[in-house]
This record gives C-alpha cells, structure tokens and sequence, in this order.
C-alpha cells in the first residue's frame, strides 16, 4: 500500500525478541497476559499512528508500507532497524558510593535513572558498578506481526478519530 506521510493509521501488532521469542510488547491484552507483561495501566486495542513522522523505529515504519489492510504480516527487523546495535560507549563504569550516596543499593538487573538517562546494573564488584545506557532491545533481532486496520486521510476523519481514541473511559 502507498502511504504518505501524515497518514493516521489505526494498527495492532506484536513485537517478539526474535531469539527467544519473548513478546516484549503488543497492544493484544490476551497476549499481553500470556507473555507476562500486561500492566492495567496499559491501554490495550488498536493503536494510532502516524506514518511518516519518525516517532515509530524505522524498520517497523519501513513495514507498514508493505502491509495489505486487514492482512496480519510478519517482518523480521535486524537490530540496526530495529533497537540499534549495542553501543560499548554506552556501558559504564560507576562507583557504588554514587549509588549508596542515594539511597540505592545495586545490584544486577536493577534499572535506574542516572543523571536522566535509564541504565541498568550488569554487575556490582568491588565498588564497581557496570551499568549498561543501551536500550534493553540493544542488538536483538525483533520479529513484529502487524496488521494495518485502517488508513485515515481525510482531516476530519483524523480529528475525530483522534479525539475519540483520547477519551477518558
């Protein structure tokens, strides 16, 4: 399908870690319970998106343009579209007492907020602490099923469906 940007579409999908086939995120509640990772501060059921905009990773906008409506497809995204690859420079070394200074006592697999950025402990050792500022998806392959329900171009259509899909329930 061509898409232009601007264009507001109406989509489900689900992303898995393609090594593990973890679903890390998917706007399927259902599944979203399976894989362990529903949170009832989610908002579950189609989402909107806007093509062309930047806002989504770029192999997964690159893939809507291959999506027929209301077909589900299945692309596999290597990391440099996807996450990115992981970036060494992002893996630090930080003194304990910076954490202890505080209040936090760290330890592998813990995510923390550094100076504004979000890290997370890989290993403590020594009063060393390595910490990782990579995204956690950092130099996985991800396979997302996607399926385009709706492409909305018409202005009006697009502010009401914009609107309806912020009401507050």
């Amino acid at each position: 399908m061509k898409l232009e940007k601007g264009d507001l579409l109406l989509i489900e999908y689900t992303g898995k870690v393609a090594s593990t086939n973890q679903i890390f995120e998917t706007t399927d509640q259902e599944k979203a319970k399976e894989a362990g990772i529903f949170s009832a501060s989610e908002s579950y059921g189609p989402r909107l998106v806007i093509y062309g905009n930047g806002y989504m990773i770029r192999g997964f906008e690159e893939s809507l343009e291959l999506c027929e409506i209301g077909q589900t497809n299945t692309f596999r995204l290597p990391p440099q579209k996807a996450f990115g690859e992981k970036n060494q420079q992002l893996v630090k070394i930080v003194p304990e007492k910076y954490f202890l200074k505080n209040n936090i006592k760290p330890y592998p697999g813990l995510v923390v907020s550094l100076d504004g950025f979000i890290a997370k402990v890989k290993s403590v050792n020594s009063g060393r602490v390595v910490v990782d500022f990579n995204h956690p998806l950092a130099g996985e392959e991800v396979i997302y099923n996607i399926k385009v329900l709706k492409v909305i171009r018409d202005d009006k259509e697009k502010v009401e469906t914009i609107l309806e899909h912020l009401a507050i329930p």
